[in-house]
C-alpha cells in the first residue's frame, strides 16, 4: 500500500536513490568526480557527504566560498566537514565568480 504521509521517509532507500542519481548523472556527463561548494551549513555538508559516497571521496573536491558576511563559525564548520572526508579544501571568495561592476 502506498504511503501518503510525505513526512514518513525510508531514509536508507532515499539515500540510495540520491547516490544512484549522482552516479548516473555524473556518468551521463562522462565525468568522474564533482566539485562541491561548502558554506559551513547543513545543505552543503550533506551534498559533500552524498557525493563522496556516490563517487568516492578521492573524486570530490570541496571549495569554500564564503560571503563577506559569512561568520567565522561557518568557515570552521566547512573546514571540518571537508576534513571528516579527508578532502582537500580550497577557499575562494565568492566575488571571484562574479564580474566586477563599475560605478
Amino acid at each position: 500500500m502506498e504511503n501518503n504521509n510525505l513526512l514518513e521517509l525510508d531514509l536508507e532507500q532515499t539515500r540510495k536513490k540520491i547516490i544512484d542519481f549522482i552516479r548516473k548523472y555524473t556518468a551521463d556527463l562522462n565525468k568522474q568526480g564533482a566539485v562541491v561548494g561548502l558554506s559551513g551549513g547543513i545543505d552543503s555538508a550533506l551534498v559533500l557527504k552524498l557525493c563522496a559516497e556516490a563517487l568516492g571521496p578521492e573524486n570530490v573536491i570541496a571549495v569554500m566560498m564564503p560571503e563577506r558576511d559569512s561568520g567565522d563559525q561557518n568557515l570552521i564548520d566547512a573546514k571540518n566537514q571537508a576534513a571528516v572526508l579527508n578532502r582537500y579544501i580550497q577557499a575562494l571568495p565568492s566575488y571571484f565568480f562574479y564580474k566586477k561592476q563599475h560605478s
